[in-house]
């Protein structure tokens, strides 16, 4: 396993909750690496519960608020930003495209 890129910061929607969104050599995401483009990304800490197409991928899927989910498809976390009205104006959609895409620096938290 290579080292951890910069973390993102949590990805931020429009009613409130939010979650971590990360993909590296020391993530779980597809591919594996440090370059991207991700398909899978790891999620870390959602706010609350998430759709079932994520549950899934939980770790620990009797704590889904405090549990990792490895290797979730890109689609799946879209569709949970889409479900609580999309990103706030901080930067949330930047972070998120700038990850999967494999681009950026991003802001240590």
């Amino acid at each position: 396993m290579g080292s951890f890129k910069n973390q993102a910061k949590r990805i931020n929607c429009l009613d409130g909750e939010s979650l971590s969104v990360q993909a590296s050599s020391g993530h779980y995401c597809s591919p594996r690496d440090d370059v991207g483009p991700y398909t899978e990304v790891e999620v870390g800490y959602p706010t609350c519960s998430p759709p079932k197409s994520m549950m899934e991928f939980a770790e620990n899927a009797e704590n889904p608020t405090a549990t990792i989910y490895a290797w979730v498809p890109v689609p799946v976390v879209r569709e949970f930003i889409e479900d609580h009205g999309g990103f706030t104006k901080d930067g949330s959609a930047d972070v998120f495209y700038n990850l999967i895409s494999g681009n950026g620096e991003f802001t240590h938290y």
